[in-house]
């Protein structure tokens, strides 16, 4: 899978979807760095792509990067208001943050 998502890329490096799906097979494969850098490409290609958003989140959650993953999410939520995914998540760091002042048990 990773071949054809690279193909893809190499055909039409601007094509978001691919750096997307690419970002998503690499991150289950363990390659963060390479996964990242595509999920932020695929930001850049299509701001509007909520899952990119969520998924450069979760990734930064991940890394403790608890602000930007704030941002993250709701950036995905104001793309996708109903998404659960990004609800739940966006609620539980909220709720459990590390940092008080991004705490909002509300």
């Amino acid at each position: 899978m990773i071949d054809q998502y690279r193909e893809a890329l190499r055909i039409n490096p601007d094509y978001a979807l691919a750096h997307n799906n690419l970002g998503n097979v690499l991150l289950a494969r363990g390659n963060s760095g390479a996964a990242l850098q595509h999920l932020r490409e695929t930001l850049r290609l299509d701001p509007s792509n909520a899952e990119a958003h969520y998924n450069v989140g979760s990734m930064l959650r991940a890394g403790g990067d608890f602000a930007a993953t704030v941002v993250r999410f709701r950036q995905a939520l104001q793309l996708k208001p109903d998404w659960l995914p990004a609800v739940a998540s966006l609620a539980w760091l909220l709720a459990t943050a590390p940092d008080a002042a991004l705490r909002d048990a509300d």
